[in-house]
């Protein structure tokens, strides 16, 4: 093997070695031999000519291969060049997309999750951390029972065997979040299918519900039939027991009850701010100065909330003239 590979490397100069041989011969009995037979002459000429015949030859496909592999390289280039442009544009389309779809999940007012066959959490949005008061490493790759309180955790665990047989679960119930406020949520579990139509994981959504004071009040009896008869009043207390659903008197689209903007006044769950108003024109320095006064209400996580989400719905439960006292009372302490 040794050889063959030997040869293969001096093969493409023998025709050249021979061909400078023949020349050097050729020259040398031109200059020392004066007579040199005739056949002897025509044999070396003729081998001369042979080997530069083979020598052209081989320049030829030498050349042949040479814009071969030219070719080949240019094409691949180009192809390269190509999938670098399509990779680029596929990264920036999945960077995009990404960033839309990130944008929608953190912004839609759903509580969304997607839990694997182990009831381990892989992916959560915002509103689902602020359920539940928590940061995201408390809940990725934690089972639901280690993060979730028994209520929530409870009625998962009473249909997680339908989920997992494929089958898409409905249900409407009223939870408490970490300061004890009721919620009306509807409910959706939706199972994840492989190619196989095997369940390898399933979604968690839970929306908020407005519901009126009928309604609500006719589900509290379905729940609860062993209970005594409730009196009409919209401000009754909640026990650390029952959830008085007649308290829930009035809802907003957003999930915020009356009960919670009572609530965030008595409490004082507001931050006040001073922005000092000046004309445009240039006025007397000794003019009284005039501020307006800007108003954030407290939500979970120390988060504020900003006034167009919560005064329309003061003004609604007709509490504004208690925010007013508020306002003025805590302005002049």
């Amino acid at each position: 093997m040794h050889r063959a590979s030997l040869f293969n490397i001096v093969k493409p100069y023998l025709a050249a070695c021979v061909a400078l041989t023949l020349t050097v011969t050729l020259s040398a009995s031109a200059c020392f031999f004066s007579k040199l037979a005739l056949h002897w002459s025509a044999a070396l000429w003729f081998s001369l000519i042979s080997a530069l015949i083979i020598i052209s030859i081989q320049i030829a496909r030498t050349e042949k291969n040479i814009k071969n592999y030219s070719d080949q390289l240019l094409i691949s280039k180009e192809r390269l060049t190509n999938e670098i442009k399509h990779r680029l544009w596929a990264e920036k389309t999945a960077s995009e997309s990404k960033i839309k779809s990130l944008f929608i999940d953190e912004n839609i007012p759903v509580m969304l999750a997607y839990f694997n066959s182990d009831s381990r959490c892989r992916y959560h949005n915002r509103i689902f951390r602020r359920w539940f008061g928590l940061k995201p490493d408390q809940i990725d790759g934690r089972l639901l029972k280690e993060f979730s309180n028994e209520e929530f955790f409870s009625d998962i665990q009473n249909c997680i065997e339908e989920i997992l047989a494929g089958k898409t679960v409905h249900n409407e119930r009223i939870l408490k979040s970490t300061k004890g406020f009721p919620y009306i949520f509807t409910e959706q579990y939706l199972p994840h299918l492989d190619n196989k139509g095997k369940t390898i994981g399933f979604y968690t959504l839970h929306t908020p519900r407005a519901q009126g004071k009928n309604r609500v009040s006719s589900e509290n009896n379905k729940t609860d039939n062993s209970t005594q008869p409730i009196p009409n009043k919209s401000n009754e207390i909640l026990t650390k027991d029952n959830i008085n659903l007649q308290q829930i008197t009035q809802i907003s689209k957003s999930g915020i009850t009356s009960t919670r903007i009572a609530q965030a006044i008595e409490d004082g769950e507001f931050n006040l701010y001073c922005q000092k108003i000046k004309p445009i024109k240039p006025y007397d320095t000794s003019a009284s100065q005039h501020y307006e006064i800007l108003i954030r209400m407290h939500e979970e996580e120390n988060n504020l909330m900003p006034p167009g989400s919560f005064l329309p719905l003061v003004d609604q439960f007709k509490m504004m003239s208690k925010l007013d006292r508020w306002i003025v009372n805590y302005i002049i302490q």
